[in-house]
């Protein structure tokens, strides 16, 4: 799932990348994934980037915080 997230970061920012983005996190949430996971996973690095972290959509910004806050 790191690869597909790298690769959001890449497009600007639309409500289709949203909903790839939200459909990643979602995944991972139902995943069960810990933190320490997402931090051997490389994950943690990319969800703590700005595009992720200062998203202008609130949901996606949350997620991604939620998912590193476990």
């Amino acid at each position: 799932l790191l690869a597909p997230l790298k690769d959001l970061e890449r497009v600007p920012i639309s409500a289709d990348s949203d909903a790839a983005a939200l459909a990643i996190f979602r995944q991972l949430k139902r995943l069960n994934v810990t933190v320490e996971c997402l931090k051997a996973t490389r994950i943690a690095v990319e969800l703590n980037k700005p595009r992720w972290r200062n998203h202008a959509t609130a949901e996606v910004r949350s997620c991604a915080t939620s998912l590193i806050k476990g």
